[in-house]
């Protein structure tokens, strides 16, 4: 990311045409720019990368391998 503030993040990767983000956490303030963004956040998440992708279009990310631990 080239922006340093979270705005400037956010807006970048509102330009980029992001719809989803799949991650581990992000911070509360971060999270809200996004969703005004109309991005949707999964959060929580850890794997493989192709793992968690394959995952999240087969509709199977909630499985619990998926979960960081302690999130819910």
């Amino acid at each position: 990311m080239k922006g340093n503030s979270i705005f400037e993040r956010a807006d970048e990767i509102k330009k980029l045409g992001v719809g989803v983000i799949i991650c581990g956490a992000v911070s509360d303030a971060f999270y809200n720019l996004l969703k005004e963004s109309d991005i949707d956040l999964v959060c929580g998440i850890t794997g493989d990368i192709e793992e968690v992708i394959e995952a999240y279009r087969n509709g199977t990310l909630a499985h619990a391998r998926f979960r960081m631990p302690g999130s819910g």
